[in-house]
């Protein structure tokens, strides 16, 4: 593995002005059961955010406050679960603000730049046009980041939309990493200001794999990546040390946490850069400490939140005083949660089809409820709803090719099961 990686990230020796020390204040807003919570990266101080449920894709601003989606529509909220103005539509949040686009996908994974004045997030998208080639009509699908203002809904043109690329992440109020899963440059280094497709190429996959998704500290100085290895089903949470700012200096690899291929959801670093936090799928939230110069050890990556997903950094500490209504009723992460028996996974998941419907059946363990995703290969295509015990499944949108439904069952007290997967092929 590690052959794979130095071959794409540059392992010259550097050496790096970050002394170790006591970590700056922090927090790590997160989502859980349905709504926001706000914890300390050592799980000792944290409190309940919201409680009415259907929250996802939490980010925060330097100030502190709180930007996530709520169903499809993008919210602003400040440490007590008040929100702060009315809310933001994105492309995709509904027929009329989609602009020139036809997204099928989205709006997702929408994170807020360190000022508070603009949102990065990404769509996908079908067009529909005329082969030459075989004289035909073909639907392309595609991957397209996006920037909008805070304050208001913000025309896909107006900010540039940035073709082929996913998944951003804030390196300054004004650049953001963008990634690439097929065959363009991987990594780019996007304009938020500079219009459609203004991206300096950063990070190439060449042949030996993919980053899918990242982040970097606000001091520029440590940085993460999913890693997925090409030809396996092997993934990989890479952790480096820059020396000097994006596209001039490539990242040293100081070290990585190993997995499956779909393990790792994109992570997020502290903003002085001693700590890695990312969701494990199908276990929670862990926190890897990085110490002086991006050292790490994989084995210190513990799980931090049960159940919890979709962690985000900000420099603002927890301050428990902020919690809304009586502080127990929401209770605090514990920085070494209970050890709890797993339940078991859902078992007998089949797949059905009649015509174009497909309905995934499966039976779930008592006590539980099962969530499930979509994947194709590495990628993370949809979320879908379990409903009893089945799933059905619209092929709208879906490209021709091998697909996954990942089922992992929770149970009431956040524990959960081992994934396991059905699988199925459109034609």
């Amino acid at each position: 593995m590690t052959s794979t990686i130095t071959r794409i990230l540059t392992l010259a020796a550097v050496v790096l002005g970050v002394v170790a020390g006591t970590a700056q204040a922090s927090s790590i807003v997160y989502v859980k059961d349905g709504n926001l919570w706000l914890t300390s990266p050592d799980g000792a101080r944290g409190y309940r955010v919201t409680d009415d449920g259907n929250w996802g894709s939490p980010s925060q601003a330097d100030d502190g406050t709180l930007w996530a989606l709520h169903g499809k529509l993008l919210m602003h909220l400040d440490r007590s679960g008040r929100t702060l103005g009315g809310p933001v539509p994105l492309v995709g949040s509904d027929g009329e603000h989609s602009g020139n686009l036809v997204a099928v996908v989205g709006p997702l994974d929408p994170v807020v730049s360190p000022d508070g004045t603009r949102i990065a997030y990404w769509v996908g998208t079908k067009t529909t046009g005329l082969d030459w080639i075989c004289n035909c009509v073909r639907e392309r699908t595609q991957d397209v980041a996006l920037y909008s203002r805070t304050d208001r809904y913000t025309p896909p043109e107006e900010l540039g939309p940035q073709q082929d690329y996913r998944a951003p992440a804030w390196i300054d109020s004004g650049h953001a990493l963008l990634f690439n899963t097929g065959i363009a440059t991987n990594i780019v280094l996007g304009d938020a200001a500079g219009g459609r497709n203004a991206m300096t190429p950063w990070l190439d996959r060449g042949t030996d794999g993919e980053g899918e998704a990242g982040a970097i500290s606000r001091d520029g100085k440590v940085v993460a990546f999913v890693w997925n290895a090409a030809g396996a089903n092997q993934g990989h949470l890479v952790v480096g040390a820059l020396a000097g700012p994006a596209p001039s200096a490539s990242p040293q690899q100081t070290c990585s946490v190993d997995g499956s291929a779909t393990d790792f959801v994109a992570p997020t670093v502290a903003p002085d850069g001693s700590a890695v936090a990312f969701e494990q799928r199908g276990q929670g939230v862990r926190v890897l400490p990085v110490g002086a110069g991006a050292a790490c050890d994989p084995a210190s990556a513990r799980l931090l939140i049960a159940g919890g997903s979709h962690p985000s950094f900000g420099p603002v500490d927890v301050d428990m005083a902020q919690a809304p209504g009586d502080p127990s009723a929401a209770p605090a992460p514990t920085g070494t949660p209970a050890r709890t028996a797993r339940p078991k996974s859902p078992s007998g998941a089949k797949v059905v089809r009649r015509g174009a419907r497909i309905t995934v059946t499966f039976t779930a363990p008592a006590g539980t409820k099962v969530h499930a995703v979509l994947m194709r290969g590495t990628r993370t295509v949809r979320t879908l709803t379990a409903r009893g015990s089945r799933i059905r499944l619209s092929p709208k949108g879906l490209r021709r090719g091998r697909y996954a439904v990942v089922l992992t069952a929770v149970a009431a007290d956040g524990s959960t099961s081992a994934p396991t997967a059905v699988r199925f092929r459109i034609r």
